[in-house]
């Protein structure tokens, strides 16, 4: 069994045309929210053996602020430059690539596309995935190439504001 972390990134300054959207940064309260979220992990026992990141500066920053809670080396995250802007069956992919040695994957990405595999991988409709909100699921599969529709069950999911 194998288990995946999602994560969308915290609340990000809104969208000015002078700034890229990759270059948004994540506000006061997106900073909290992150701390807060990766508090919660580390609770839940969350600990990927790899932690991969859209290259955009408020997942960036999101995924180093979770990595810290949860004690993970912050220094060996990994930008995936596909997670941004990523859809269902970019994300799949991302998964379906991870090494199997990976036990626990942590993504942290966008939505939609955040929320829609979870939808995905779970079979199951969720209201949303508010920024920083987390899930966790465990896939029945013993194989990252292995997983496909329905093929986990959630295991845990929240938001900074409530649980979803």
């Amino acid at each position: 069994m194998k288990t995946l972390c999602l994560a969308r990134h915290a609340k990000a300054q809104r969208e000015d045309s002078s700034l890229s959207d990759a270059k948004r940064s994540l506000t006061e309260r997106g900073r909290d929210d992150a701390v807060r979220m990766g508090q919660r992990l580390r609770r839940q026992g969350c600990a990927p053996d790899l932690i991969l990141t859209s290259p955009a500066l408020r997942t960036r920053a999101t995924a180093q602020l979770l990595a810290k809670e949860i004690h993970y080396d912050g220094n060996s995250i990994g930008v995936e430059k596909k997670l941004y802007d990523a859809g269902v069956a970019d994300l799949i992919r991302i998964v379906r690539g991870a090494n199997d040695r990976v036990q626990t994957l942590m993504l942290v990405g966008h939505n939609p596309g955040m929320h829609e595999v979870i939808e995905y991988l779970s079979g199951r409709e969720i209201n949303k995935l508010p920024p920083a909100g987390i899930c966790i699921m465990n896939l029945s599969a013993d194989s990252w190439d292995a997983i496909g529709p329905a093929s986990g069950s959630i295991v845990w999911l929240s938001a900074p504001r409530e649980a979803i």
